[in-house]
């Protein structure tokens, strides 16, 4: 369903920039905690997921580059990261590592009971966001400016969507 405004929005590539780009969140979720709770490695991922999102915008704003080249920048920068914690933390020796790539490379067997719940529960959890927020994500996604001259919030709902 956030896919749907992100290619509203034009912003199609950036789903695949955050999809490498939560690697090194869940890399250095393991790394400080040790452990491979489903809420744990996903709180590192949201968090380097929205600041691959702000690096892009970031990028996009501040120089000549255009968007799809920044990201591409922070889509090799991140994942290559990523890559450089998990060889990291495969090569550490720490029992408790063991699975963690089936994890990250989303081999079903390996996922537990509570990962589920997990999952599920972001997922209520979205649909009910863009539910309540509907109206906002399709005029941003068609005309911000319109939006934005009506008194909708189009920077909290751009925040929401990225």
């Amino acid at each position: 369903m956030v896919g749907c405004f992100t290619l509203l929005r034009k912003r199609a590539l950036t789903g695949d920039a955050v999809a490498h780009a939560i690697l090194p969140g869940i890399c250095l979720a393991f790394m400080m905690t040790g452990t491979k709770q489903a809420w744990v490695l996903l709180t590192g991922a949201v968090a380097t997921g929205w600041l691959s999102l702000m690096a892009i915008d970031w990028i996009s704003d501040r120089s000549r580059i255009k968007t799809d080249a920044a990201i591409g920048i922070v889509l090799a920068t991140f994942f290559g990261t990523g890559v450089l914690l998990l060889t990291s933390i495969q090569n550490s020796g720490a029992a408790n590592q063991a699975g963690l790539d089936k994890f990250l490379l989303g081999e079903t067997a390996w996922l537990t009971r509570e990962d589920v719940y997990t999952f599920g529960g972001m997922a209520v959890f979205l649909v009910v966001m863009i539910i309540f927020n509907y109206k906002g994500f399709k005029l941003i996604s068609f005309d911000p400016d319109f939006a934005r001259a009506i008194g909708i919030p189009v920077r909290f709902l751009e925040f929401l969507l990225a």
